[in-house]
Formats: C-alpha cells, structure tokens, sequence
C-alpha cells in the first residue's frame, strides 16, 4: 500500500508540473497564432490594396489621363497600404526599419507616381515605356513578396494551432492520469476483510478525484 500510495504522489506531482508546463506553451502558441492571424489579415488587405493600385494605374494609363478621383484614390490606397506594412515592419524586430517587403512596395509606388505623371504631362509612350520597364517587374516581385508572406504566415498559424491542440492533449492526459492513480489507490484502501479505511476511501479520495476532475476541466476551458 505504501508503494502504491508513492506512485500515486509521484504520479500526482509529475502531472502538475507537466500541466503547468503545458498551460505555458498553450497561452504563449494561442498569442503567437493570434499575432500571426493579425497580420494575416495585414497582408491581405495589402494585397487587396495592391490589386487596386495596379487596376487604377492600368485605367489611367488606358484612358490616357488621370482624374482627380484616380489621384486621390491613388494617394489614399498607397498611404493606407504603407501604414499597414510599416506596422508589420516595427513589430518585426529581425526586419529592422525598413523589410524588403516595404522597400519593395515603397519603390513600386514610386513608380506608379512617376507613370502618371507622365500621364499627367500627355507622354503616353513614355508612360508605356516606364510602365514596362519598371512599373510591371516591381508589381511582379511586389506580389512574388506578399504571396510568399502570407505562406509563411499561414504556417505559422497552423503550427502554433497544432502546438496549442497538443498542449490541451496532454494536460487531458494527466488529468485522466491522476484520476486513474487516484482511483487505484482507493481500491487498494478498502478490503473484503477490512473497511476501516472506508471514509477515507469513500470521502476524501473521492473528494480529491472530483477536485482534480473539476481543475482539469477549468484548465482545459481557460
């Protein structure tokens, strides 16, 4: 019985630490998915953002001028396209001030302007020749950059989901663990030939069991 209830504490206190440890990795993997999915949704609106710009600038360049509702709606889409990028840039520490992804929509942008410009000032074929040169290859590589981005953030979003799926998994298991430990050890307090042990079989491990029971329940919903 003395073995028993040994193996039963060692059970009990390597299942709170392991559920501790878990507890950590579940609320730390659930921040990192759901920063992960912020920005997500950054890029998405900036490759949204993008596709307008190019739409816009083909409009201008197609109907050879610039109204100034294209201007302004230029002017309104780069800025709010570059503050969701220079955003994602000041949380991304390892990118430092400026990430290639910003470098590339900032040089992309820059072209749009100098294409209608030209527009503006009625060189159309210097328009198609910028256009060509320079305006199509930096849109190329401007989504070659968002399209590898969000890749690399939806994984991130799937492995940190999974090292949260598998967090609650074990602290589950434990959970059932020290239940099953719990029960063991009150089977082996109560015999045929002697039920002196009865109320403590009966009251206080099954006391503990609802405890542990109701613990793990509250762990795994928070």
């Amino acid at each position: 019985m003395k073995l028993t209830r040994y193996l039963t504490w060692l059970i009990v206190d390597t299942a709170i630490f392991v559920t501790i440890t878990m507890m950590v990795l579940v609320v730390v993997s659930r921040r990192q998915a759901d920063t992960s999915k912020d920005e997500l949704q950054t890029l998405l609106r900036v490759s949204s953002q993008i596709y307008a710009l190019n739409a816009l600038e083909w409009q201008a360049i197609g109907q050879q001028e610039v109204t100034s509702e294209v201007r302004e709606t230029v002017e309104q889409t780069r800025n709010s396209a570059e503050a969701h990028l220079l955003t994602m840039a000041e949380g991304d520490q390892s990118a430092g001030p400026e990430s290639a992804l910003l470098r590339t929509y900032r040089d992309y942008a820059a072209a749009i302007s100098q294409e209608l410009a030209l527009v503006e000032e009625g060189r159309i074929a210097a328009a198609w020749r910028l256009d060509a040169e320079s305006v199509d290859p930096l849109y190329a590589e401007l989504r070659s950059r968002v399209d590898g981005e969000v890749r690399v953030h939806e994984d991130q979003v799937r492995a940190a989901a999974l090292r949260s799926d598998v967090g609650v998994l074990v602290i589950i298991a434990m959970g059932t663990a020290v239940v099953g430990a719990l029960l063991i050890w009150e089977h082996t307090l109560v015999k045929p030939d002697d039920l002196s042990r009865l109320n403590a079989a009966f009251f206080t491990l099954n006391a503990a069991v609802s405890f542990v029971v109701a613990a793990w329940v509250a762990v795994d919903v928070l």
